[in-house]
């Protein structure tokens, strides 16, 4: 049954195009392209643009809900997940520890958040991933052309505000850089329909991330390259055999997990690093007595970190010695902004998110492997960096609205294919003409034949059942 649901969405795309694209005009299109284009340079680092430019391209994105038909509004996908993400993040202003903070990032990122589930949901799915594969493409370049043309590109300011080795390009660290390049090489290999051009980008990654010194990136790009890699297997497996090893992988990673905790000394002296994860375990340490205080609501969505001028961030100061903008760990981070509640309903995004792409996996497979790998990069980066902050939600809530397209679209496909099998049924099993009917049944049985709604008129249940 999946097999033809599939291979019927499938026929559909080739013939008429996707059946989940809504109709938008040349303006709305625009607009939605040039946020999805220029945006994520901004929001994820790899070029100061002005918030005020951020703010503007976001939006005109959201703006363009308002040029679309009110029929492709009515059939646009919305996330719960996501629509309580942010306005959890909005009423966390009400109780920040740093308001001024938090009103900022309400003004520049978390409207970027909004405009970049406002686009996946009314843009060609196919135009979205060209497009952010683009935006993905210029982050590279850019850094690879900061680090050739600029030495202070190829150095990374340290906590005690000395420059030490490691390449950055125009992020302002390059433990900011490394999550936001392994993104851009899981969307470059997905979505970049040039295969040589793609690896030449992933070349060009690698070249960047060794004399970065980023140990986290390194492992990230590898565990990219890896999950890419084991997604196109499962793709073209059987649904058994792919779900036996999605067991089978599950199973392996704790125990991974587990072998990589007793042994977390050897390796992070393997990479030149130190137990305590480059004076992140001292970050933790501080941050815990904070977050026990507040645990379900947290301190606002800029955190009680960055600005000396509230009394947390000076006694985290004073306790571990250097200054920190985050609790450099996903979960922490999220904890000290957005308290358990915004954990759970990140956590809650992701798992939706994961599922769907899951299921869609044989229907659309580079846009499943795309989230597939970014889930994996993501959820591995969390451990020493924010990337569940805002700008990463603002992707993970892009991937969540067009795997919900994608479901949508089998969904549609199945329930026209068991309705028109359900008519074809019907009218199979009506009497032919003069056998076992009378005259005045005859010319019914007739009509009903050639009309299906005039059935429902003599007052017969013509609903299809639901599936």
């Amino acid at each position: 049954m999946a097999a033809k649901v599939i291979t019927n969405l499938q026929t559909r795309r080739d013939e008429f195009g996707e059946p989940t694209d809504l109709e938008s005009g040349a303006i709305s299109r625009f607009a939605g392209s040039l946020f999805l284009l220029i945006a994520p340079i901004g929001f994820l680092g790899a070029y100061p643009l002005k918030p005020t430019l951020l703010l503007l391209l976001s939006l005109i994105a959201i703006g363009a809900l308002f040029l679309l038909p009110r029929e492709s509004l009515l059939r646009l996908r919305l996330s719960p997940a996501l629509i309580a993400y942010v306005a959890w993040a909005m009423a966390s202003l009400s109780w920040s520890e740093s308001p001024s903070a938090t009103l900022f990032l309400m003004r520049s990122v978390l409207p970027a958040v909004v405009a970049m589930a406002v686009v996946a949901a009314f843009l060609p799915i196919a135009t979205w991933q060209l497009i952010f594969a683009r935006s993905m493409e210029i982050i590279v370049v850019i850094t690879l052309l900061a680090i050739l043309t600029s030495s202070a590109a190829r150095a990374t300011v340290g906590a005690n505000g000395v420059d030490v080795a490691g390449w950055r390009g125009y992020f302002i660290h390059k433990n900011v850089m490394s999550p936001a390049l392994s993104v851009a090489v899981v969307t470059i290999l997905a979505f970049e329909t040039n295969r040589r051009a793609a690896w030449a980008f992933v070349l060009a990654v690698t070249v960047i991330l060794v004399p970065s010194h980023s140990a986290t990136g390194l492992i990230a790009l590898m565990l990219g390259l890896s999950t890419w890699v084991l997604t196109g297997w499962m793709a073209r497996s059987a649904p058994r055999e792919r779900s036996m090893t999605a067991i089978t992988l599950a199973l392996g990673g704790v125990f991974l997990v587990g072998v990589g905790v007793r042994s977390a000394a050897y390796w992070v002296g393997a990479f030149d690093k130190d137990i305590t994860f480059t004076g992140r375990t001292e970050i933790w340490a501080a941050s815990a007595p904070y977050l026990a205080e507040r645990p379900w609501t947290g301190y606002g969505l800029a955190g009680p970190y960055g600005a000396l001028s509230n009394v947390i961030a000076r006694d985290i100061f004073d306790t571990i010695g250097f200054y920190v903008v985050h609790a450099h760990n996903g979960l922490m981070d999220l904890m000290a902004t957005l308290g358990l509640v915004g954990v759970a309903i990140v956590v809650t995004l992701i798992v939706v998110t994961v599922r769907d792409a899951w299921l869609v996996i044989e229907a659309r497979p580079e846009l499943s492997r795309w989230v597939l790998t970014l889930m994996a990069v993501i959820l591995f980066t969390s451990f020493t960096e924010n990337t569940l902050a805002p700008h990463y939600v603002a992707v993970i809530g892009a991937a969540r609205i067009l795997v919900m397209r994608e479901r949508g679209a089998m969904k549609e496909m199945s329930v026209a294919r068991a309705r028109d099998q359900w008519r074809r049924q019907r009218i199979e099993s009506t009497p032919e003409p003069g056998l076992f009917a009378s005259g005045e049944q005859d010319a019914r049985s007739q009509r009903s034949n050639r009309d299906p709604k005039h059935v429902q008129r003599e007052g017969s249940v013509w609903d299809p059942p639901e599936i």
